[in-house]
């Protein structure tokens, strides 16, 4: 059950798509509060379905695995952020086969999916903002891909160190490294340990120090 903060931003966030009052209480009344501690994976293939969430509060990483068990990050959702993770609620010839794991304990408001997918085919301005929003997730994953098959290692963790330093520093193993970027730990290593020769990182147990 929705307390009155996220009951009112719920209905805040549908009310541009004109819903009636009615399905507006049934919106409201599908959807609840779940949390997951960090580490908890989510989502293991197309059969799972969240349906429509919104996250509170911190971190959910969306990944893929080859065909040889390596991960690479294709996005990741933070306060604020939006997301469908059910195909009968994206599109019915649709089917996603991420996995879903929080790295920060998370709190996301869900709308269960048979009331999304109802709501989706009944209200044309709500199944356009459903398309636009799966479209945005491909395009982000298109072009991690595209980053994984053309641009260097080298050049991939330069980008991954400055996107995520907090304060020029990264808390980081260089396992955890290769997998966002679907590269192997010991490439990941020798690229890092590069770097710090040439006085660009300093490099400590757990923790990764920008130096320019």
């Amino acid at each position: 059950m929705l307390g009155k903060q996220d009951e009112a931003l719920l209905r805040a966030k549908f009310a541009p798509f004109g819903l009636s009052q009615t399905d507006m209480n049934a919106l409201v009344s599908g959807a609840d509060v779940l949390r997951y501690e960090a580490g908890r994976v989510l989502y293991k293939d197309a059969r799972s379905c969240y349906g429509f969430f919104i996250v509170k509060s911190g971190v959910l990483r969306a990944f893929v695995l080859s065909p040889n068990a390596k991960e690479i990050t294709i996005f990741k959702l933070k306060s604020g952020e939006e997301c469908i993770i059910c195909s009968a609620c994206a599109s019915d010839s649709l089917q996603l086969e991420i996995n879903l794991e929080v790295q920060e304990d998370l709190e996301i408001i869900v709308i269960s999916p048979a009331i999304f997918s109802a709501l989706r085919q009944k209200y044309q301005s709500l199944t356009n903002y459903a398309l636009a929003l799966i479209s945005r997730r491909f395009a982000q994953s298109i072009n991690v891909m595209q980053q994984a098959l053309f641009l260097p290692l080298t050049e991939r963790i330069r980008d991954f160190l400055v996107q995520n330093a907090v304060e020029g520093e990264l808390k980081l193993t260089h396992e955890t490294i290769a997998n966002e970027l679907g590269s192997a730990r010991e490439a990941v290593s020798r690229i890092l340990k590069e770097m710090e020769k040439l006085g660009e990182i300093e490099l400590s147990r757990g923790k990764i120090k920008l130096m320019a």
